[in-house]
């Protein structure tokens, strides 16, 4: 299970990067893991990675058959947040291919799911591609409805991150004031150790003095 994670954070990785032919490299063998295992999410989840790959190479009728089998294991497995994706990703994948009438169904599929979990990042996806979808069809009062609620989805997300990267950063900031404040007690305990200790050595040494006077004296 670890190198079929492994494989699929690669093939996200190359992804990133705009390397969708190896990124479908990773993702391949990730996929033959899970299909050895038997676990439908995550084969659903390599289905999904290899149709994006595969609509991004231009390979349109590639990406929609394993866009649909992605899509069919999620909503058997009642996968909802994947769901949402693997809809957007087929939706726009058929608006690509001329079937928009099919494509409106998989985009407002992927909005309910998102909805439904209450899931910004996923409703955003749905709404570009009911907008698209619809401006594919000429249909302009949809189209932009779509489109205006899609920018303040995309605010909305924005917003979310900036507030979690201040809270990351403001965070970092506490951990790195407790970490001087602990290391300057920590400094202050040593110096004070080694204070002590020195007394002690001293007061050992005027004893051991005092001592070797007496027997002088004796």
């Amino acid at each position: 299970r670890e190198v079929a994670k492994a494989w699929n954070n690669f093939g996200t990785l190359y992804a990133d990067e705009g390397r969708p032919d190896s990124a479908m490299l990773f993702h391949r063998r990730s996929l033959t893991i899970w299909r050895e295992l038997g676990d439908p999410v995550w084969t659903a989840l390599s289905y999904l990675h290899i149709g994006n790959c595969q609509e991004k190479l231009g390979h349109l009728d590639s990406a929609t058959i394993y866009l649909r089998q992605s899509a069919a294991l999620l909503q058997a497995n009642n996968s909802r947040y994947l769901l949402s994706a693997a809809g957007s990703s087929l939706g726009n994948t058929l608006r690509a291919s001329g079937k928009e009438g099919e494509a409106l169904e998989w985009c407002g599929r992927a909005l309910r799911e998102a909805e439904a979990l209450g899931a910004v990042p996923m409703q955003e996806r749905a709404c570009e591609c009911l907008y698209l979808t619809y401006g594919a069809l000429g249909d302009a009062r949809h189209e932009l409805a779509y489109y205006k609620r899609f920018i303040a989805l995309r605010d909305s997300a924005f917003g979310q991150e900036k507030t979690k990267e201040l809270m990351r950063i403001e965070l970092g900031h506490t951990f790195a004031q407790q970490q001087l404040a602990d290391s300057l007690v920590q400094a202050k305990q040593r110096i004070e150790a080694r204070l002590a200790y020195e007394r002690d050595i001293a007061r050992e040494r005027e004893q051991r003095n005092i001592f070797l006077f007496i027997v002088v004296g004796v």
